[in-house]
């Protein structure tokens, strides 16, 4: 699997750096960065039933959205250097907390050692859902070297807006995106088990301020394709963030009640009564992975965190 990274081609940058010299156009070498790992409470229902979801929070991105929330991590690679056996060790500690799923939050640069680190941990009795929770831009090859050890996929889809796709995030994201969304809708089919998700896709889409329109072509593309094969989850909680280096291209503003109704219209009209819809909540929810508690009140119960010293 670690040849993989000797001419990366893992993300639709394929850029074919030799990751094990240099950093790809994503920023991250061959060697896996972790930022936080934490019970996390706050993700949708059938990921949290009971025990929380096992987020690993890795460093650096190969979108690095000019919004992220999480920038600290994504744009600047804030974290540790972790390799395979400590992260086998943190899968198994998830466990024994009883988790409901391991939640690998932003893992694409680093999913050859991730593979190798989840079956070694299965080999030592890990039995928990893995989670893959990406921005949706994503090669369909490297999400077929996934296959066996991951059936519950948590993509974004943040635009179908080309312009949009060129400003905010990469020329080709829209094709891409799509091209990996229709690969997982059809390879992996929604299954429960006691009202845990065990099998199938969540597709995220973060609704942006004045941007309701692009909203809308999701919403019925979803419609169109989708529906009753896997579910959708409408976010409301952009927050407006201030990242060194970058210009400010959404509205300095949230959300407002009056685009939340609007929202909630959307989903009427579109006939979309399966999923999750997120209640506009302001307010400053923004983590900060400089803290050891890096999430606001009782999102999240922190397990492990870059600034200390050992595993």
């Amino acid at each position: 699997m670690t040849n993989l990274y000797r001419s990366c081609r893992l993300c639709p940058h394929r850029c074919g750096v030799n990751r094990n010299v240099t950093a790809g156009l994503c920023g991250a070498t061959d060697e896996m960065v972790l930022a936080t790992a934490a019970l996390h409470f706050g993700e949708e229902p059938p990921l949290t039933p009971t025990g929380g979801s096992g987020a690993f929070f890795f460093a650096n991105c190969q979108l690095n959205c000019p919004f992220c929330q999480n920038y600290q991590i994504s744009h600047f690679g804030m974290g540790k250097k972790i390799d395979v056996n400590q992260l086998v060790d943190l899968m198994l500690t998830m466990q024994q907390l009883e988790a409901d799923n391991i939640n690998l939050v932003s893992a694409t640069p680093y999913l050859p050692s991730i593979i190798t680190a989840i079956k070694e941990a299965r080999g030592q009795g890990l039995i928990l859902p893995i989670v893959w929770n990406s921005g949706g831009y994503e090669e369909v090859s490297s999400l077929k070297l996934l296959a066996d050890e991951v059936k519950i996929y948590l993509p974004d889809l943040k635009t179908l807006n080309t312009l949009t796709a060129k400003t905010l995030y990469k020329d080709d994201y829209v094709a891409k995106a799509l091209e990996s969304l229709h690969y997982l809708a059809a390879n992996f089919p929604l299954i429960y088990e006691n009202g845990l998700l065990k099998q199938g896709v969540i597709l995220r889409h973060l609704a942006l301020p004045a941007k309701l329109e692009e909203t809308e072509e999701v919403i019925a593309y979803f419609a169109k394709y989708f529906k009753d094969k896997i579910l959708l989850s409408l976010l409301t909680q952009y927050t407006p963030v201030v990242i060194p280096g970058e210009g400010r291209l959404i509205p300095n503003r949230c959300l407002n009640k009056n685009e939340e109704q609007k929202l909630i219209k959307l989903l009427q009209k579109y006939d979309i009564n399966e999923g999750f819809f997120q209640d506009l909540v302001l307010g400053d929810w923004l983590p900060n992975f400089k803290e050891n508690k890096s999430f606001k009140g009782n999102l999240a119960k922190t397990i492990w965190h870059w600034s200390q010293n050992t595993v």
